[in-house]
């Protein structure tokens, strides 16, 4: 019996919302669930927090159990294919600490996947289409404005010293900046009109015999609003159960991703975004030598053009997670079963930067350079309990588990 507060989501209609993860979908569809963007990027993992922040120093995140195996990174969590979801269950109080320990302090996201149940061959193909836009730019002076109140700054300044005016544009330059035929407008230029993102999804699921099957297929492909950002992604499941003998199940679920991402850089400061709202629009990309502007328009003093943050881009972060999960259920006597299983998770990651002459890095820095880091680890659980349930009335009964679990 579970006692404590606990939240279902409705399935469908997250399954309705054309996201790519279910971690998107869950903001403001359950009451004391926290929902944020972490990053911005597409793909990034999402924030969650269940009933507040517990710490003010460690981190808020909740324990995610998937399938009966528990998975502390959110990130890999976000990535399960939101069609294989059969059922997700919030606990948000203290008392999934009694079942999963300091763990689940900051709440515990019960994912269950589906199994495959049905009696005939079904196949289910789901396919949607994103267009994003930006709701609201900044709100830019035109390239005409700038170059009059760089002109104006120049008088008065230049009075306020006993200096002579002094001009930085021309009224020839200033027309060409009013009639659209001169100037670059930074904003408009470093967001894509309209970003637009792609899901497929292919299922099979059937039976057998005593075996029944799952399996499934989805591929993402999603473009960010800003210029150059990206994530493609792919998943993949097949889910086995087997009745060898009336009292002898056994079971095999393989599934895993494989993700690429990629964008410019995005800092508070010397980013992409600050640097187009800063950079004068009065001053092309590039100049005759096909080099680019990297200067201030009034002072000349050096700084990085916004379009080398897209244009000389050339970063890419790949991910590659497979997990394998099986068990053994064994019905001993009437009411009294033994369940064994064991799950192991692969997580591989490639990071690739190169950085050329033109690029914000050789500004910055004056080399250029190339790195590559790759990561790898493994997650190993094996878990054993022993169950017996006995009903004599509708009043009383007797449930009672022993367990073992080892992980590292």
């Amino acid at each position: 019996d579970l006692t404590g507060s606990v939240a279902k989501v409705d399935m469908d209609n997250l399954l309705n919302t054309p996201v790519g993860s279910f971690d998107q979908t869950l903001g403001g569809r359950v009451a004391g669930v926290n929902v944020s963007s972490g990053e911005g990027q597409p793909g990034g993992t999402m924030n969650i927090v269940i009933r507040g922040n517990n710490s003010l120093t460690q981190d808020n995140s909740p324990l995610y159990v998937i399938d009966g195996f528990p998975v502390e990174d959110a990130t890999l969590a976000s990535t399960i294919n939101p069609s294989d979801i059969e059922s997700l269950d919030i606990l948000k109080d203290a008392s999934a600490t009694a079942v999963y320990g300091s763990r689940g302090a900051n709440g515990v996201i019960l994912v269950t996947t589906k199994s495959p149940n049905q009696d005939k061959v079904t196949v289910d193909f789901n396919a949607f289409v994103n267009v994003k836009t930006v709701l609201a730019k900044p709100d830019m002076l035109t390239p005409g404005e700038f170059a009059q109140l760089a002109n104006d700054y120049g008088k008065e300044f230049n009075a306020s010293q006993g200096k002579a005016p002094k001009q930085y544009y021309t009224d020839e330059q200033i027309a060409a900046f009013n009639n659209g035929t001169a100037g670059y407008n930074y904003i408009d230029n470093i967001f894509n009109e309209p970003a637009v993102s792609q899901n497929y999804d292919l299922s099979i699921t059937g039976k057998n015999g005593k075996t029944s099957y799952l399996a499934s297929l989805r591929y993402e492909d999603t473009e960010g609003v800003i210029k150059g950002s990206t994530y493609k992604q792919y998943n993949w499941r097949l889910k086995l159960d087997t009745e060898i003998k009336s009292w002898l199940n056994v079971g095999l679920n393989l599934w895993g991703d494989y993700s690429e991402s990629a964008g410019p850089r995005m800092e508070r400061y010397n980013g992409l975004l600050m640097s187009a709202i800063n950079f004068a629009n009065t001053i092309e990309p590039y100049n005759d030598k096909g080099e680019y502007n990297n200067k201030f328009a009034i002072t000349g003093s050096p700084t990085y053009n916004p379009m080398g943050f897209i244009n000389e881009m050339d970063s890419k972060n790949r991910i590659l997670n497979n997990r394998i999960q099986g068990y053994v259920n064994f019905k001993i006597a009437e009411g009294l079963t033994f369940r064994s299983q064991v799950g192991i998770t692969f997580y591989n990651t490639l990071n690739q930067n190169t950085y050329n002459d033109k690029s914000y890095q050789n500004f910055a820095n004056t080399y250029t350079e190339a790195n590559a880091t790759s990561n790898f680890k493994y997650d190993f659980l094996n878990t054993n309990t022993l169950n017996y349930t006995k009903e004599f009335n509708s009043n009383h009964r007797i449930n009672a588990t022993v367990g073992i679990e080892q992980a590292h």
